[in-house]
C-alpha cells in the first residue's frame, strides 16, 4: 500500500511543475502556482506520515507492558492479572489491584494455607484473634485464648505452662508427726512460687495424707494422731478451715488409725484405716457429713499408700507386705492385684495414670525402683532412680507426660522421676518432710 501511494502522489507534483512552466512568461503566475505545488507536496507527506503511523503492521507498540490492572495480561510492575477474574472477595483470586492473594488482606485463601483471615485484625497476643500468619489460635502460639489457663509460646516439660494448662501441686509438708513440728500444706507452680495455705496451727499435725476437689475448690485432708481422727475440708484458694468430719471413735464405735484418703470417681470419699481388728475401708460423704463402712478387708496389714482408677477400684499399697490390694467399692470385694511374685518388693507410693490407664508404682530401696502396672495386674519394671533418693517414696503422683512425681521426706524435696532413669529436682523452696503429693491441672482457670 505504501509505495502506490507515494508514486501518485509524486505524479500529481510533476504534473503542477509541468503546468507552471507552460506559463512561466509570467512572473508572478509562476510563483504562485510554484507556492501551490509547494504546498501540495507538504500536506500530501503529511498526509503520508499519518498514514504510516496507523496503518504500518511492523510498527513496534509497547502498550501492553505498561497496560492498567485488569486487562488480563500481567504487565511491568504486577503479579497477577486475570481480567475480570481478578477479585476482592473470591478465595485464592488474583487481587484487584494485579497483586497475589495474601495474609491479611482479609479473605481466607486455603490455596495459601490460610485457616482465617481478618485483615488488620489480626493479632498474635489477642485471645482468640486470628493469627498474623493467617492460622487459627491454638495452644503453643503464645497468646492465651478461651479454654487455655496459661501458653508460653512452647509445650516444654519442665516450665510453669504446659499444653496451655495451669498445674498446681499441692504438698503436704509433716516434719514431725510426734507434734514436734507444724504440718503444713503449700501450693505452688512449676514457675516456683510456693504459697503455705495451711500451717503454724499444731492441732493440724497428724494429716497424713490429701485428696482434692477437681475444680480446686476444696482440700481434703485427713488427720488421724491418736487422739483426733477427723478429715478437715481446707479451701484450696487460702486454705481456711471450711468443715470437718469426724471418723473417730464416736462416729465408728472403734478407735481408728487413718492412713490414706481418696477422692473416686463416684465423688465420695474413701479412707483406708486399721480398727477392730482389721483394714478397713470407709466412705465420707463430705457435702452430708456421712460416715458409712464400705469394705472390711478381714485381716491387717500396713497401709502405705492408696490411689483409685476412674472406675470402681482403689488400690492400696502395703509396704513390707509386698503387696497390692484392691478393692471394688461397687461389688464391695476385694482381691491381692499384683505381689511379690509380679516383682513387687515393699511397694509404698502408688499413683494411677489416667492417660496411660496404668499405676505406677515404687519400690521402696536404694536406689528407688518404679514399676508399672496394668489394670489386669501385669507388672514391669520402668526405671530405677540414677540416683539415690532415700529408702522410700510414701506418695506419687503423676505429671506432665507420664513423668512421676515424688516425694522425698528424707531429703526435703519432690522429685520428677523420668521414664529413662533421670531424676530432677521439682520443688525444694518451702518443702519439709513431705509426705504427699496431689497435682491438679485446671484448663479452664487462667493463673
Amino acid at each position: 500500500m505504501e509505495f502506490p501511494i507515494r508514486v501518485l502522489c509524486l505524479g500529481l507534483v510533476t504534473l503542477a511543475l509541468g503546468c507552471g512552466d507552460d506559463g512561466g512568461a509570467d512572473g508572478g503566475g509562476s510563483g504562485e502556482a510554484d507556492e501551490t505545488a509547494a504546498d501540495t507536496v507538504s500536506d500530501s507527506m503529511d498526509d503520508v506520515d499519518d498514514a504510516d503511523t496507523t496503518t504500518d503492521p511492523g510498527s513496534s507498540d509497547d502498550s501492553t507492558n505498561n497496560g492498567p490492572c485488569g486487562n488480563g495480561v500481567v504487565d511491568s510492575g504486577e503479579e497477577c492479572d486475570d481480567g475480570e477474574a481478578n477479585s476482592d472477595t473470591t478465595p485464592d483470586a488474583c487481587r484487584e489491584d494485579c497483586r497475589f492473594p495474601q495474609c491479611s488482606d482479609g479473605i481466607i485463601d486455603p490455596g495459601q494455607g490460610e485457616e482465617c483471615d481478618n485483615g488488620g485484625d489480626n493479632a498474635n497476643l489477642e485471645a482468640d484473634a486470628c493469627r498474623t500468619n493467617c492460622l487459627l489460635p491454638r495452644c503453643g502460639d503464645g497468646g492465651v485464648d478461651t479454654g487455655e489457663a496459661c501458653d508460653d509460646g512452647n509445650e516444654a516439660w519442665g516450665d510453669s505452662c504446659f499444653e496451655c494448662s495451669a498445674r498446681f501441686y499441692f504438698i503436704l509438708n509433716a516434719p514431725d508427726m510426734t507434734g514436734g513440728g507444724d504440718v503444713s500444706i503449700i501450693r505452688t507452680t512449676r514457675d516456683g512460687s510456693p504459697i503455705e495455705l495451711v500451717g503454724g496451727d499444731p492441732s493440724y499435725n497428724g494429716i497424713w495424707q490429701l485428696a482434692l476437689e477437681p475444680d480446686g475448690t476444696t482440700i481434703y485432708a485427713l488427720q488421724s494422731d491418736g487422739a483426733t481422727d477427723r478429715v478437715l475440708l481446707f479451701s484450696g484458694e487460702d486454705g481456711a478451715l471450711q468443715s470437718e468430719v469426724d471418723i473417730g471413735e464416736a462416729t465408728l464405735g472403734y478407735d481408728p488409725e487413718a492412713r490414706g484418703i481418696v477422692r473416686a470417681a463416684n465423688g465420695l470419699l474413701y479412707v483406708a484405716l486399721t480398727g477392730n481388728g482389721s483394714v478397713r475401708l470407709i466412705s465420707v460423704d463430705p457435702a452430708r457429713g456421712v460416715v458409712t463402712e464400705a469394705i472390711d478387708f478381714g485381716s491387717t496389714f500396713e497401709i502405705a499408700d492408696m490411689t483409685h482408677d476412674l472406675a470402681d477400684g482403689i488400690y492400696i499399697t502395703t509396704g513390707p507386705g509386698n503387696s497390692v490390694i484392691r478393692a471394688d467399692i461397687s461389688a464391695g470385694t476385694t482381691a491381692t492385684f499384683a505381689d511379690g511374685d509380679d516383682g513387687l518388693s515393699n511397694p509404698v507410693g502408688i499413683g494411677y495414670d489416667d492417660g496411660a490407664e496404668l499405676l505406677e508404682i515404687a519400690n521402696g530401696g536404694s536406689p528407688t525402683d518404679i514399676m508399672s502396672c496394668d489394670l489386669a495386674g501385669n507388672v514391669m519394671l520402668v526405671t530405677s532412680a540414677m540416683e539415690n533418693i532415700g529408702d522410700e517414696v510414701p506418695a506419687l503422683a503423676i505429671d506432665v507426660g507420664g513423668v512421676i512425681s515424688a516425694v522425698v521426706p528424707s531429703q526435703d524435696r519432690i522429685v520428677g522421676l523420668e521414664l529413662l532413669g533421670g531424676v530432677q529436682s521439682l520443688f525444694t523452696e518451702m518443702v519439709n518432710a513431705p509426705l504427699d503429693l496431689e497435682i491438679l491441672e485446671l484448663p479452664d482457670v487462667a493463673r
